[in-house]
């Protein structure tokens, strides 16, 4: 770029200055290949001649629909030799903020969103933003804010990136020999659920990419990324890694998934987010043993695919339960206003042998994520006592409550969710009664909704009578 201006060499050899905002893509994601024009032209007087895209199908050039539909008007020839993008043209907050129209560049297209030439957001924030912004819209409209929420989620992967790497060092502080790491290992169910998930993930992103729908790519990995990775994985890793004494296989095998997830989703990033992708695999790619085979950067390194990778329905529902567990503890804590550093006594009530043995098998993780002093199922006959419930499946999660809520608070919130069930039980019912649904859904769709029926009465059954509970304590 010179100044304000992106330049681009025509076939003859030739510069010529286009724009910058109405070649904004090209500007964040840079022109790769030959994206070229064939013949001298600038925007005022329509430029004519060939565009011409990459040969390589994972190299792409951009160029917005304004300046291809000026070439097509003053009678040029469209053509590509390989991927050449049309993308929207970027605008601010308000209708009339048009800097592509009105020839200001790209910082002038900060200032009006309310930032300056100093907002330190970041490159890769910047084009993560034009990332999820392309999507089959003609504008894509530009706000500062959002950069800064993709600054806050590089800020994310870093710190993730630095939990990895600690777990990946020995008491001395000292990175592990990567030998130690590529012994015998016994996956549990947390690391075969993310890389399940991982490789339905790399699915999504390919076809992303293959579709030229780099925002569906770009959620794909930043769903994984924050939900799936950061938030439940790195978390579901603590008790394995932090008990010393589970077999070393176990704990190996937790370490080991660590970096091999976080490597393989730094070369995910990569063309989207390149220089703290870059900074992180320097570090974490040694360990997860790819260094060696890759080259000295990550550009050179080959492009994740899911080749190898297999579904785990298996782990994944085990998880998931997991999952439906904490959160319904977390909710309880969070409505009853419990710290979350009072660990608690839980009952389970209507268990059914599955979840008698994922309580078995899941334990840790359930003591550790949910904070449990202790947990156990009632037995026959034993009469639950006044306590708060959270639902999982079939199941009833019960913290006794007395010592721990106000009885009328918890009354309220049981009569809060027992009526928008009830708004839920309304609506499902009478779409089930029009003939018209009913006749000319599909079958699953039908069954689907009467499962959520039968589902939302199951729910409200078990408030109702958690409301008696309660109120028992009045």
């Amino acid at each position: 770029t010179v100044g304000d201006r992106l330049v681009v060499s025509n076939a003859q050899g030739r510069l010529m200055q286009v724009d910058t905002v109405k070649l904004i893509t090209a500007t964040t994601w840079g022109l790769t290949g030959n994206a070229v024009i064939t013949q001298p032209g600038t925007l005022g007087t329509a430029p004519t001649g060939n565009f011409l895209g990459t040969t390589d199908s994972r190299d792409v050039g951009f160029v917005t629909n304004n300046l291809i539909r000026a070439m097509i008007d003053s009678g040029g020839t469209f053509r590509t030799a390989g991927n050449l993008v049309a993308n929207g043209v970027t605008v601010g907050r308000g209708k009339d903020a048009m800097p592509g129209n009105t020839g200001v560049g790209t910082n002038a297209l900060v200032n009006n969103n309310g930032g300056d030439e100093n907002s330190a957001f970041g490159t890769d924030a910047l084009r993560l933003t034009f990332a999820s912004l392309a999507t089959q819209s003609s504008d894509l409209r530009f706000d500062l804010a959002r950069v800064g929420g993709y600054r806050n989620f590089c800020n994310k992967l870093w710190n993730a990136s630095r939990f990895v790497l600690m777990m990946a060092e020995d008491e001395s502080g000292a990175p592990l020999d990567p030998q130690l790491l590529s012994g015998e290992v016994t996956p549990g169910v947390a690391d075969r659920w993310i890389l399940s998930r991982l490789g339905q993930t790399l699915a999504k992103v390919e076809a992303g990419f293959a579709e030229y729908r780099f925002d569906f790519a770009a959620t794909a990995l930043y769903e994984f990324t924050w939900y799936e990775f950061c938030d439940w994985y790195l978390e579901l890793t603590k008790p394995i890694l932090q008990d010393a004494s589970l077999p070393e296989a176990q704990r190996r095998a937790a370490r080991r998934t660590l970096l091999e997830v976080l490597e393989t989703l730094l070369r995910a990033w990569h063309p989207l987010m390149p220089f703290i992708t870059e900074e992180i695999w320097q570090r974490v790619a040694p360990l997860a043993g790819v260094a060696a085979t890759s080259g000295k950067t990550i550009m050179t390194a080959s492009w994740p695919t899911t080749a190898g990778s297999s579904l785990d329905p298996d782990a994944e529902a085990d998880v998931e339960w997991i999952k439906a567990f904490v959160l319904g503890i977390r909710q309880i804590r969070g409505e009853m206003d419990i710290s979350p550093a009072r660990r608690l006594a839980v009952l389970l009530d209507d268990a059914s042998g599955q979840d008698r043995t994922r309580v078995a098998a899941h334990g840790a993780y359930l003591s550790r994520l949910a904070g449990l002093e202790s947990l156990r199922s009632l037995d026959a006959g034993e009469t639950a006592p006044p306590a708060a419930l959270a639902v999982v499946g079939a199941m009833q999660v019960l913290v006794p409550m007395a010592g721990l809520i106000d009885p009328r608070a918890e009354l309220a919130r049981l009569d809060k969710r027992a009526t928008k069930l009830r708004e839920e039980i309304h609506r499902a019912t009478a779409k089930l009664a029009n003939e018209n649904f009913v006749r000319n859904a599909p079958p699953e769709v039908v069954a689907q909704e009467q499962g959520r029926v039968a589902d939302f009465e199951r729910t409200l059954l078990s408030l109702e009578a958690q409301s008696g509970r309660v109120r028992m304590l009045l």
